[in-house]
């Protein structure tokens, strides 16, 4: 009877072992749905009827509800009943789904390996990470094919192409791959174009290859320049802010933000951001900024300048947005474009000569003149050849009036020959508008061409200078100075001295033996009036002279005027970045020590002399100096601070102009709905982003992918 017993023991634990290996034996899968409870019962009885389980749980153990989240107990009938709360709320058949009082570990290993509750915790997951955790592996393997895709719409973007173009882009590449192995041709290989049947062809599911993938990899990208961009900007103590307005092909309104700030003591210009302006008035501007601000986690305390066009909306005292932007910040400092006020001295004076006033009318017509007629320009070129004139086209006078008249005129004058010729045989045809412009080029029409084309071009070295966008504060006095100087040696003279009239005009002279007497009195005058407006467009900023101060080539090499060299200025900077400021009851405190500042000064102007020979500008220097003396800022901290608060002072806003150009270059007529957002996305690439062969699409990848669930076809081209 014993013997009898103890077999059926062995049995009872051993059944399913030898249930399983029965079942491979024979081919079959083992199935691990659990018994149900009627089985088990039966099971045991058959077993052994007349022995009981010394070692059954009469209550199940406190770590199971650790270990299992899912597994929960009630107390039915004064039993403990364990569930499965994922199959329950499933309405499962396994007996943690209907609940059970037998406490065994066992049943619970295997109820994890049912398929009834392996559904039931897929369908708890969220969505997202279901998705993610189903696909991982595939995007394992496909994600250098979807940074191949990411680089498509990166060329787009720098080399000024629509993101519809994407999908085509996409195919060519995956053909001059297939090429790259062997000959690719399709099954429909013609020479000529062959009719389409009426079926809408579409890209393969999960290849992102079609133009809404385009733009959601133009977002990414975008994300990630603008995130290292932004917390570059971050890093510096101070940055300057450009701005500008302009009116796109749409006739939207549009301002563009550019900064200026410092990165390893370097001065960085970049493009920030493309604004919407519903209106253009003061506070709309300063409000859509401010939120712009506030939204990339810019500082306004360390907002130290601001440069625009020199609008009223701009800079007006009373409530124009630096005006604004002060109250947030008192010790801002703003900054009228150099360029732009060098476009206004050339208005100032033209508006003080009468005959310059007709002078670009005359240049109109004549540009509408040649420009409507392809005869015309035929006749034009014929007489070029003829004269031995180089063949160049009469040019349009556009808003940036000194490049655009430099260029002109600079045309003009190498070819007036031809255009009066020109002129002469289409009036000799009857041509009424030819007959009506000859008298208006006359000899002093003649003589103004050539004195403006001798004019613009000390001008237009003063252009290139001012917008540059590293400006010195120290180069403008200099420049500025040598520009007057110039156009005074060459048509204003002395009391003493004749006029040169410059090389264009003085060979003119020359050739037509005309004397400095006979020419028209509008000269001298335009040359005055230039050089007043030059001086009243470029005031001494006192500001802007004290921190000139720190350009190590204008130490002076005495030493009776090195002991008072900068005192005055230093004054003046301790001043103005050292004392608090009141606005509105709020107190902003000194951005420097001023008293420290000056015992610094004395000491650090002598350690700076020895850098004064030295073949560098402005920038380039305080970089070496920063970069060989690692002690420097730690020796003089008040006057490192106003160095770097000097090398951001944005002096000119030609890089904003350039954002406007890119702008157009963009958002041309074919792509005239493009919106402000898409807008800032090419511009935030084209102008920031680096070589495609240097980003790091991996980053964006990575972007990319945690945005939402991604499916992958499988086979990515």
């Amino acid at each position: 009877m014993s013997s009898f017993n103890s077999k059926n023991s062995l049995k009872r634990f051993f059944s399913s072992a030898a249930v399983e290996k029965t079942n491979k034996k024979k081919g079959r899968i083992s199935n691990k749905e659990e018994l149900s409870e009627s089985e088990i019962e039966q099971e045991e009885k058959s077993a052994d009827k007349d022995s009981k389980r010394s070692h059954e749980r009469k209550q199940p153990d406190n770590d199971w509800f650790k270990i299992y989240p899912w597994l929960e107990q009630q107390v039915i009938n004064d039993k403990i009943t364990l569930f499965c709360t994922l199959c329950k709320e499933r309405k499962g058949k396994t007996i943690f789904a209907t609940g059970t009082t037998k406490y065994r570990l066992e049943n619970l290993k295997n109820h994890i390996k049912t398929n009834e509750h392996k559904e039931s915790e897929d369908l708890s997951k969220p969505q997202q990470l279901k998705l993610i955790t189903t696909f991982s592996k595939q995007l394992g393997i496909d994600k250098l094919k979807i940074i191949s895709l990411m680089r498509n719409v990166y060329f787009c973007s720098k080399n000024n192409q629509a993101i519809n173009i994407f999908p085509e882009l996409c195919k060519l590449v995956s053909i001059q791959i297939k090429n790259n192995k062997e000959y690719f041709a399709s099954s429909k290989t013609s020479v000529l174009k062959q009719p389409e049947e009426n079926n809408i062809t579409k890209t393969q599911y999960g290849s992102y290859t079609n133009s809404n993938a385009g733009n959601e990899f133009l977002e990414s990208i975008c994300h990630v320049i603008e995130e290292s961009l932004f917390n570059e900007l971050n890093s510096s103590k101070f940055w300057s802010i450009l701005i500008d307005e302009s009116t796109t092909i749409t006739d939207n309104k549009h301002l563009a933000i550019v900064s200026k700030y410092l990165v390893n003591n370097t001065p960085y210009m970049r493009y920030l951001g493309m604004l919407n302006l519903e209106e253009t008035d003061a506070s709309y501007i300063f409000n859509q900024i401010r939120l712009f601000a506030l939204s990339k986690n810019l500082k306004f305390n360390s907002l130290i300048h601001f440069g625009s066009d020199g609008a009223s909306t701009m800079t007006g005292h009373r409530s124009g947005v630096s005006t604004r932007l002060k109250q947030l910040n008192p010790f801002m400092s703003s900054n009228h474009c150099i360029a732009h006020r060098l476009h206004l001295a050339g208005k100032d004076a033209s508006s003080k000569v009468v005959y310059f006033k007709n002078y670009e009318k005359i240049l109109h017509r004549i540009y509408s003149y040649f420009s409507r007629s392809y005869k015309r320009q035929r006749m034009l070129h014929a007489m070029q050849d003829i004269n031995d004139e180089p063949i160049l086209e009469v040019l349009n006078l556009i808003e940036t009036r000194w490049l655009s008249l430099s260029n002109v005129v600079g045309n003009l004058y190498k070819i007036i020959d031809s255009v009066l010729a020109s002129l002469n045989e289409d009036s000799l045809e009857g041509e009424n508008a030819a007959k009506n412009l000859i008298p208006l080029l006359d000899e002093e029409f003649v003589i103004a061409t050539m004195f403006l084309a001798d004019l613009t071009t000390i001008l237009k070295r003063l252009i290139k200078v001012f917008q540059s966008d590293y400006v010195a504060l120290s180069h403008l006095k200099p420049h500025l100075k040598a520009a007057i100087d110039s156009i005074s040696e060459d048509f204003v003279g002395s009391a003493n001295i004749q006029p040169k009239y410059g090389i264009i005009l003085h060979n003119y002279m020359d050739q037509k033996r005309l004397k400095s007497d006979n020419l028209p009195s509008f000269i001298k005058d335009f040359a005055v009036a230039i050089i007043e407006a030059l001086k009243e467009r470029f005031p001494n900023s006192e500001l802007y002279n004290a921190l000139s101060i720190f350009d190590t080539k204008l130490l002076p090499k005495s030493e009776e005027q090195m002991t008072t060299y900068g005192l005055k200025e230093i004054g003046f900077l301790g001043e103005y970045y050292g004392d608090n400021k009141i606005v509105d009851n709020n107190v902003f405190p000194g951005i420097i020590d001023k008293k420290q500042l000056l015992v610094e000064w004395n000491s650090a102007k002598y350690y700076l002399r020895s850098f004064s020979e030295r073949n560098y500008n402005f920038t380039e220097m305080w970089l070496h100096i920063f970069d060989v003396d690692d002690h420097f800022i730690n020796n003089y901290p008040n006057v490192s601070l106003l160095v770097e608060i000097a090398l951001i002072v944005p002096l000119s806003n030609a890089n904003v102009e350039r954002v406007f150009s890119q702008q157009n270059l963009i958002q041309t007529k074919l792509r005239n709905k493009l919106c402000v957002e898409n807008l800032n996305h090419h511009l935030m690439i084209l102008i920031n982003g680096p070589d495609i062969e240097d980003f790091d699409f991996e980053k964006t990848y990575d972007y990319w992918i945690n945005l939402k669930a991604r499916r992958m076809a499988g086979n990515l081209e």
